[in-house]
């Protein structure tokens, strides 16, 4: 998506977890001459969101889309996960969605962005 998107024209800023790979995806966007921000965040911390929310906003200048993906998968039988690992697949599959609307979202409203109009 992000890379699709860069094609496109759009400033694009990389929020997860793993720093290497969102490196790696900003290359590419780069070496396509698109522009690209890391920033490392874990979106299910509320700590680390509010930041990363500040720090995807300040190269890109305003947020029009919000494109929530993060998920992780424990590859196994259900009966085989231990609460720790469901809560940390809901955690980052589901939860992790709600910080970063909350966040980004009061930005993007009242521009007719991100499905909100005023």
């Amino acid at each position: 998506m992000a890379l699709a998107l860069a094609a496109e024209g759009a400033r694009i800023a990389l929020v997860a977890r793993d720093r290497e790979r969102l490196d790696a995806v900003a290359a590419e966007i780069g070496a396509a001459n698109g522009q690209a921000t890391v920033v490392p965040a874990d979106v299910t911390s509320e700590d680390q969101v509010a930041p990363a929310s500040r720090g995807s906003r300040r190269p890109v200048r305003k947020v029009d889309i919000l494109i929530n993906n993060a998920g992780v998968i424990a590859r196994k039988p259900i009966v085989e996960f231990t609460l720790e690992e469901w809560r940390r697949v809901m955690d980052t599959s589901v939860t992790g969605a709600f910080p970063m609307c909350r966040s980004l979202v009061p930005h993007m409203r009242g521009r007719g962005t991100g499905g909100f109009s005023t």
